[in-house]
């Protein structure tokens, strides 16, 4: 079943056959029609069906990191800023992997090669993307986030 982007503001809904944004083989044609009706700033709503489409997940390397390289890449504004990490809203995650390799601890997780030990991390994304602001754009980094970009097992920082 095809989704399509929610109006806004008294907008038409864009049919996802037209736009093509769940689909692997058009991903590249998906980025430049999306980027005509998603404008930067403006959150996105997905209608609601049986399949989700997968979603990408950031996990525990980015918690006191928090450094917003693939915010800036993202064409859909999935992004969510926590006090010491950011998560992708999975049920608008478009699935386009811009963000993975911009990620310089990479944090950024496909949702099929999610570590084990990281499962968590997809409910967590969930949960506090519904409760956090949205990020659409680059910011500075903390100021001690190279201190943090090595350090392993950071969750019990995480900090909601």
């Amino acid at each position: 079943m095809l989704r399509s982007l929610a109006p806004e503001d008294g907008e038409q809904a864009l049919d996802a056959s037209r736009c093509a944004a769940f689909s692997m083989r058009l991903r590249m044609e998906t980025l430049q029609g999306c980027a005509h009706v998603c404008r930067p700033g403006r959150r996105k709503q997905l209608l609601a069906t049986e399949e989700r489409p997968m979603t990408f997940v950031i996990g525990e390397a980015c918690i006191k990191c928090k450094l917003t390289d693939c915010v800036e890449v993202c064409p859909v504004d999935c992004f969510y800023e926590g006090p010491n990490m950011l998560v992708i809203h999975p049920d608008e995650c478009i699935d386009c992997a811009l963000c993975e390799p911009e990620c310089p601890v990479e944090a950024i997780f496909s949702e099929d090669e999610l570590p084990e030990e990281q499962q968590e991390f997809l409910e967590l994304n969930q949960r506090m993307a519904d409760l956090w602001p949205n990020i659409a754009q680059q910011q500075a980094p903390p100021p001690d986030a190279d201190d943090w970009r090595e350090v392993k097992r950071k969750r019990h920082l995480f900090e909601e």
